[in-house]
C-alpha cells in the first residue's frame, strides 16, 4: 500500500497547500465554536477539558500529514505560523500598552 501521495504538477502541490491552510482555519473555528458553547457531540465536557483532547490530536494529524500528504502539512504549518504571529503582534500591541500610563511622566510637557 502506497502511503505518500506523489504530486505530478505544480498546481497540485498548490492546491493542496491551500487545502490545508483554509482547512486548518475551517476545522479549528468549528472547533472553538463547538468548545466555546461549552458542548461537543452532546456531550458537556467544558473548555479547558476539550482543549487538552484537542493538542494531540491536532499534533498526531499534522504529523500523520506530513508523511502521507506534506504539501497538506505545509499549509496547516503556514497557517499555524500566521495564527502565532497575529497572536504576537496583537499581544504586544494591545496588552503592551498597559505599561504605557507609567512613562507618561517621562514625556516633555
Amino acid at each position: 500500500m502506497k502511503l505518500r501521495k506523489t504530486y505530478a504538477t505544480r498546481p497540485e502541490k498548490i492546491l493542496d497547500a491551500v487545502i490545508g491552510f483554509v482547512g486548518w482555519w475551517v476545522i479549528n473555528s468549528l472547533i472553538w465554536v463547538a468548545i466555546t458553547r461549552g458542548k461537543w457531540l452532546w456531550i458537556d465536557f467544558g473548555a479547558p477539558a476539550m482543549s487538552w483532547y484537542l493538542l494531540p490530536l491536532g499534533i498526531v494529524a499534522l504529523i500523520f500529514l506530513a508523511f502521507s500528504r506534506r504539501w497538506l502539512a505545509l499549509g496547516i504549518l503556514v497557517a499555524v505560523a500566521l495564527n502565532l504571529a497575529i497572536a504576537l503582534v496583537l499581544g504586544l500591541t494591545q496588552y503592551g500598552t498597559c505599561a504605557i500610563p507609567f512613562f507618561m511622566g517621562l514625556l516633555p510637557k
